[in-house]
């Protein structure tokens, strides 16, 4: 749901005089377009496969040799797990967990009507392949109509939904330099 949020997040940032946002980036994000909640639940499924099987592959891979791969694992587990282990901690029973479970994938397969209302620069970073936030069904023409600036990127290594957590250095670095670009060019034709 982190699309779903920042989207929700930066609508009302923006109603705030006393904040200055100046970009939104989305990576691999979900809740751009509607889709059936069991549809979405079986990619989340698929995806978590994936993620095991990447892993295991790049163990031993020079792509991957300047990453301690059991760190970064360890490291994305520390902030996924403890959020799972919360909601079960909160939930009366497993049914009620459940329950919880499902009503966050249909918040997640619900399109969020406020992208109209985003007035910044708005940045999408994703994998062609990537098979939970399903980039060919994006239709990015009718998103984020009010920003100034949008772009989207589309990888073709990128076919892991998170796979943004393992290379959070390298992700941010690049987000950086791109809002100061847009940034830049927004004050150029002003």
């Amino acid at each position: 749901m982190g699309a779903i949020k920042a989207i929700d997040l930066v609508s009302l940032l923006q109603k705030d005089s006393q904040v200055r946002t100046e970009a939104l980036f989305l990576l691999d994000p979900v809740g751009l377009y509607d889709r059936h909640g069991f549809i979405l639940a079986k990619r989340f499924l698929q995806n978590a496969f994936l993620v095991k099987k990447e892993v295991e592959k790049q163990k031993d891979s020079k792509n991957w040799s300047s990453i301690k791969i059991k760190e970064k694992i360890d490291e994305v587990n520390q902030d996924f797990l403890p959020g799972i282990l919360d909601g079960m901690k909160k939930a009366t029973g497993p049914i009620d967990y459940l329950r919880r479970l499902l009503g966050e994938i249909k918040e997640m397969s619900v399109k969020n009507l406020k992208d109209k209302e985003i007035r910044i620069p708005v940045f999408i970073i994703q994998g062609k392949r990537e098979i939970v936030s399903e980039p060919e069904k994006t239709d990015v023409e009718k998103l984020f109509k009010q920003s100034p600036y949008f772009k989207r990127f589309l990888g073709d290594e990128w076919g892991i939904h998170g796979l943004a957590l393992f290379r959070q250095k390298q992700i941010t670095t690049i987000c950086f330099y791109l809002a100061k670009r847009a940034l830049r060019e927004l004050a150029k034709s002003s």
